[in-house]
């Protein structure tokens, strides 16, 4: 570990760490953060409680979230998902979150930076950028992972 940080600024930092030490940096940060599951179901609602509404006319209804759907159009089951630290950014293995394997077919990046989803799990490869206030109706990727802010 670095001097002063925490395992998941290590996580982020050096990708030699655990698969366990990423799975905890991953759980600690859906924990805190803004989570919705199947039918709408909020995991982690206290902290989107008290978020700044969405820009108008965005599907998605929390700010600095990039907010997926398991069909196109936006519609279907949601997933939202930040960064703990949105100037330092995460990768969120959507497999472990049952989200992977192609499940996200529409998203909505609300955040202040680019959002990345990845074919693979850990955020390497090619990415398939979500611009920062912009959507994609029809993700062509079966995305295994996603970079947030």
């Amino acid at each position: 570990m670095f001097p002063g940080t925490g395992p998941c600024l290590e996580v982020v930092v050096r990708k030699s760490v655990s698969r366990t030490t990423r799975l905890a940096c991953t759980v600690l940060a859906f924990t805190v953060l803004a989570v919705t599951a199947l039918a709408g179901s909020t995991l982690a609602g206290s902290t989107l409680a008290g978020t700044a509404a969405a820009a108008p006319g965005s599907p998605c209804p929390h700010s600095g979230a990039l907010c997926l759907w398991d069909q196109a159009n936006y519609q279907g089951n949601p997933f939202n998902v930040r960064a703990l630290d949105p100037a330092v950014g995460t990768c969120v293995d959507l497999f472990d979150h049952k989200w992977g394997e192609g499940r996200a077919k529409s998203g909505f990046n609300n955040g202040a930076r680019t959002a990345s989803l990845f074919t693979s799990r850990d955020c390497t490869g090619r990415p398939y950028p979500i611009d920062a206030g912009s959507g994609h109706p029809n993700i062509p990727i079966k995305a295994n992972s996603v970079y947030v802010y």
